[in-house]
């Protein structure tokens, strides 16, 4: 928790950023992804709904790209300067010139980790579909997207694993831990059931604020400004609260990689006060047996 209190001012930066760009593309997106979609009551509801979805998202995806692109390529640079504040109480600027000085080796780890995120991929691709061979959508379509999502669960705790190992590797970086090779080596020694654990709890905690936000934004929808003021301050408080968990999440990453001494106290010879000729000789008559 002290880590995020010292990092207040850069996690109200990052906050403020992804505000602004998720201002962009909310409206289309949200109008896509409720495209009314026919779908027969007897078929494979997962799959027509997924389907549906993505022909809405299809339409938007012009405006969709450029907040991306613009995402992708601040995500490396408000990663490190929100773990160099987490590190270690600094300012703003120099949580900046910290993450700057670091953009090109968070963005190098990322590319070694895409190896393996395209091993999770395959397997997210392929359980989904031998399930779907397996499972006969005609004869049962209940049971096909049942077994649709339980496919899918192995490749979502690989994935959930994959990105705690992500942030664990650019946490290793932030805390000065050699190279890029070498900080995907220790994110991965710190990757364990126990980190993950956290990772997914806090994960499923912002999801939840997520949730609630959006729930509570369709149920006090009306006329008036007044009440458009106080939805709008609800729903950015969920949003502040998902940014502040993600804090919590980065500054137990840190806690994770910093180095640590081994804990072997290391022996060191105490000199004796006495001169070797002291010890020499007879004993003084007091220490002398009678």
């Amino acid at each position: 928790m002290k880590r995020v209190q010292h990092a207040a001012a850069v996690t109200f930066l990052v906050y403020a950023t992804i505000t602004l760009l998720a201002l962009i593309p909310t409206t289309p997106a949200v109008g896509a992804l409720g495209v009314t979609v026919d779908v027969d009551p007897d078929g494979a509801l997962l799959l027509e709904r997924l389907r549906g979805a993505v022909d809405g998202l299809r339409a938007v995806a012009w405006t969709l790209a450029p907040v991306l692109v613009v995402g992708a390529l601040l995500a490396p640079l408000l990663s490190m300067t929100w773990l160099a504040a987490l590190a270690r109480p600094r300012s703003v600027s120099d949580a900046l010139r910290e993450g700057a000085s670091r953009y090109a080796r968070a963005v190098l780890v990322s590319v070694v980790l895409f190896v393996p995120l395209l091993a999770v991929g395959a397997l997210l691709a392929a359980l989904p579909a031998l399930a779907h061979l397996l499972f006969d959508a005609t004869v049962d379509a209940r049971a096909h997207d049942l077994a649709l999502l339980g496919a899918t669960l192995p490749g979502l705790m690989l994935l959930v694993a994959w990105s705690a190992w992500h942030d664990l590797s650019r946490a290793a970086l932030a805390t000065g831990g050699g190279g890029v090779l070498g900080a995907v080596r220790t994110g991965f020694r710190a990757l364990g059931v126990k980190t993950v654990g956290v990772y997914l709890g806090l994960f499923a905690f912002a999801a939840v604020l997520g949730l609630a936000g959006h729930a509570t934004g369709a149920a006090l929808t009306g006329s008036g400004s007044l009440r458009g003021a106080a939805v709008l301050l609800l729903l950015q408080a969920f949003a502040a609260g998902r940014v502040w968990t993600r804090a919590l999440w980065l500054g137990a990453a840190l806690d994770r990689v910093a180095p640590r001494d081994s804990g072997t106290a290391r022996l060191v010879p105490v000199p004796d006060p006495s001169p070797p000729e002291a010890l020499e000789g007879p004993l003084p008559p007091e220490l002398s047996a009678p």
